[in-house]
């Protein structure tokens, strides 16, 4: 944190060089939040996440996050200087060691049970943090904590509590719940005219974004080509991995406290614990068999790490654990016959085997396992846990060289060889070297990169450069200020912050992606402005030009149908023609997601549920025209007083959760907020650009 304050310092001193004041985080109502502010909070939530994987997306997830509890912070407290809500300091003494410290303070900040608290603890605790300098800093964030949440909490109570119910809204709620009608329609599907038949012109696709703008309504977007270069490790950088670790087999071996010595060097912590032998790393399952206690095996590379694995002592298993080779026979099909052929056909290979035919050339020719047939069967220290109790219980009876079979197991029939047993279970600890390119290796990459930056400005396509390269450009999709996840990038907010201050056609410099996992070079190819979509955006131009279609073939059904009032349901199917389909659907109600016969049509439930019965109407939905006439309205038994005062009751309280989850969120959207952060971190790539 010190670090990351020490940098930050530097880029706010060249960045004030040109600017007099550094851009805030956010703006709201008004009032800014800092950067200065927004970055120690990001620290503070990142400690609790130490160790976690880096990477753009994470960390865009967690600023997200803090972002967002600031802006409702500042909104709130604005709410709260409004209605007079304040913390007195007694009440902020009380919460903190008085008679009502809140239960996420009992059990997060000093580990007790809420339930069941040990003030006399608590009180203690409390005393050696107020005696330590460290412990200030604990009361100090506590105190904060406190003066944050309290607060809101009082505030989201009141809200929730002034929602009240009443008899008449738990009368409605129970008939929307209990109301069901029957009815009978005739569908007419869109697709009963083709689609080529009807033309939709830029202009009306244009209008339809202009009349409905609350639906297509967009932030500023980027639209990038670019080129990756991934830092992967060298050969010399894994050789350089495996001679650390080698360094340390010996203090490794030594080592008397194996949970300490291995904390911090390994992802997984110890367990010291006794395992079975198909439990522990296959690498070394054959040479732990006969080992010494304190045998240290490796350096063993294990995808990006190299390993070393202890032996730390073996003890007498309750059970033995087997090496096996097997040939799998699947039956052809379900019925009794299929199984009895396949049991047969196991049979017979397992008496092949018992004459002394080769193992291995039985599976091949015959095992219907093709992970294993080609390498004679071999399953090697199999885990029980796989198998039925019957499978193992004869795997355990059997000596070493047997056959054994036909037994039943996951698949089929099993033809098993014993090739190995061991009456022990092991105990195992690990430490790790992560193989990891070294600076040598990323400034190999980098010069690579630059070099592909020089191309591409000198053709001045990115595109033509990638192809004369040997490799091929990616097209993102739209990126925002709140991008931080590119697929396929695994990350990516320095390539969408470089995008939205660039323009179109221009190629970036060389960009580094989480932390030099990636070198990026992109091209511009489009933008956006914030408002309302474009009808040259390809999606939004396809999504509105199949709604415009829709409501003109809407018009064509309607026109062809004419007046349905009186008319018969199939007397309008002859009129209209073949595609024209008459149905029913009984026991619609508020509660129905679909309609029997139209999928999810929700305009045509709710319809329904407002006729009188008799009633007719035509809906244009999401997927036809349909008219629907309600031949039945099942009305609900009238609801007894307790049921009637338990909806009641149920009602204010979902309604004043309801309430209170909404109230911040409505409170940030009529503050006016404004997120600057990435006008902020784009001034901080040029700076750091500039270094």
């Amino acid at each position: 944190m010190a670090l990351a304050a020490f940098i930050l310092t530097d880029f706010l001193s060249g960045i004030t060089s040109i600017f007099n004041t550094p851009p805030p985080a956010a703006v709201v109502a008004g009032e800014e939040i800092t950067n200065q502010e927004f970055e120690q909070r990001v620290s503070e939530a990142m400690q609790q996440y130490q160790g976690a994987a880096y990477n753009d997306a994470f960390n865009g997830q967690i600023r997200d996050n803090v972002w967002s509890q600031i802006v409702q912070e500042k909104v709130f407290d604005q709410e709260f200087d409004k209605v007079g809500l304040i913390i007195t300091d007694d009440e902020l003494i009380d919460m903190m060691a008085g008679n009502h410290i809140p239960p996420s303070v009992i059990s997060g900040f000093f580990g007790q049970d809420p339930n069941n608290p040990n003030m006399a603890f608590i009180r203690q605790g409390l005393k050696q943090l107020k005696e330590s300098p460290n412990g200030l800093a604990a009361l100090k964030s506590l105190e904060d904590f406190l003066l944050r949440s309290r607060p809101q909490e009082r505030y989201s109570n009141m809200i929730r509590r002034s929602f009240v119910g009443s008899n008449l809204m738990a009368q409605k709620q129970y008939n929307d719940q209990n109301k069901t009608v029957d009815i009978s329609y005739l569908s007419i599907p869109y697709s009963s005219i083709i689609d080529s038949t009807i033309n939709v012109s830029t202009s009306e696709i244009d209008n339809y974004i202009s009349d409905n703008a609350a639906r297509f309504e967009q932030d500023e977007e980027a639209y990038v080509r670019y080129v990756n270069f991934d830092v992967n490790p060298s050969a010399e950088d894994s050789a350089s991995a495996r001679n650390r670790i080698a360094k340390i087999i010996t203090s490794f071996s030594n080592a008397g406290n194996d949970s300490i010595y291995t904390r911090g060097r390994v992802r997984a912590p110890y367990s010291n614990t006794f395992k079975a032998i198909s439990n522990i790393p296959a690498a070394i399952q054959d040479m732990v068999l006969d080992a010494e206690d304190k045998k240290v095996f490796g350096p063993i590379q294990d995808g990006a790490y190299y390993k070393l694995y202890k032996l730390v002592g073996t003890e007498t298993a309750d059970k033995p654990s087997a090496a096996i080779d097997h040939i799998l026979i699947t039956a052809g099909g379900t019925t009794a016959a299929d199984t009895a052929e396949a049991r047969t056909k196991a049979s017979n290979i397992a008496r092949q085997a018992r004459s002394g035919s080769d193992f291995a050339e039985l599976a091949l020719e015959n095992s219907n396992d093709p992970s294993t047939k080609n390498i004679g069967g071999k399953l090697g220290w199999y885990n029980k846990a796989r198998f039925d109790e019957d499978f193992n219980s004869a795997i355990e009876g059997a000596s070493v060289g047997s056959i054994v079979g036909p037994l039943k197991g996951p698949g089929g029939f099993h033809v098993v060889k014993i090739t190995n047993k061991t009456d022990k279970s092991f105990n195992i600890a690990e430490i790790e070297e992560e193989i990891t390119p070294s600076s040598a290796t990323k400034k190999q990459v980098y010069l690579a990169a630059n070099q592909f930056v020089k191309k591409a400005k000198d053709n001045g396509d990115l595109n033509a450069a990638a192809i004369e390269n040997g490799t091929s450009a990616r097209e993102t999709a739209g990126l925002s200020a709140k991008t931080y996840n590119i697929p396929g990038l695994n990350g990516g907010r320095n390539l969408a912050v470089w995008a939205l201050n660039s323009d179109i056609g221009e190629i970036s410099s060389v960009l580094k992606i989480n932390q030099d996992e990636k070198y990026v070079v992109a091209q511009v190819v489009r933008k956006y402005d914030e408002g309302l979509k474009s009808s040259a955006e390809v999606t939004t131009r396809e999504l509105v030009r199949r709604e415009v279609r829709n409501d003109k073939k809407a018009a064509q059904i309607k026109n062809l149908l004419g007046d349905i009032n009186g008319k018969d349901l199939n007397s309008l199917k002859t009129a209209y023609g073949a595609s024209a389909v008459v149905s029913t659907a009984n026991g619609i109600s508020f509660e129905s997601n679909s309609v029997p016969g139209m999928g999810a049509e929700p305009l045509v439930i709710g319809t329904a549920l407002g006729l009188a019965e008799g009633g007719t109407k035509l809906v244009q939905g999401e997927n036809g025209i349909y008219v629907i006439q309600v031949t039945k309205i099942n009305e609900p038994a009238a609801p007894d007083a307790t049921a009637l005062a338990g909806i009641k009751s149920s009602a204010a309280q979902q309604g004043g959760f309801g309430i209170q989850n909404k109230i911040g969120p409505g409170l940030v959207d009529i503050a006016d907020v404004k997120d600057t952060r990435a006008d902020y971190e784009w001034l901080v790539q040029r700076q750091t650009s500039r270094n």
